[in-house]
């Protein structure tokens, strides 16, 4: 709602996305300091955390930190605790999330109320 505030787990949860954010640009700007020919001189992890780290300050104002051990195992093919949570321990599938959102708009279209008891059979169904 509009001038609403936010709770406090939104505040968090929108911070987290943010610095996800900030940090798959970091991860980018290193590999393509990795792809640079050896005669180049190439940034450390630290120097481009501190360069991401500037210029989201400079183009948000919010100061957002990151950690070079973080860069460098996103680098190394390091998934994010949030993508692993998200697949780990939801209870449904991708595809079938999908499908219960498609016969929840199909239900909703043709007039008919949907129950508790009646989505928990169709995902049952599902699974």
């Amino acid at each position: 709602m509009v001038w609403r505030p936010k709770s406090l787990t939104k505040k968090a949860q929108v911070s987290h996305e943010e610095k996800e954010k900030v940090m798959a640009c970091a991860v980018a700007k290193y590999q393509a300091e990795l792809a640079k020919l050896s005669l180049e001189k190439k940034q450390g992890l630290h120097k481009v955390c501190m360069d991401v780290q500037k210029a989201y300050l400079k183009e948000m104002g919010q100061l957002i930190s990151l950690n070079h051990n973080t860069l460098a195992n996103l680098t190394k093919g390091g998934v994010q605790l949030s993508e692993l949570n998200s697949s780990m321990k939801s209870w449904l599938t991708p595809t079938e999330t999908d499908k219960v959102l498609e016969y929840i708009v199909k239900m909703a279209r043709c007039g008919f109320l949907l129950s508790h008891k009646c989505l928990k059979e169709h995902v049952d169904e599902i699974c």
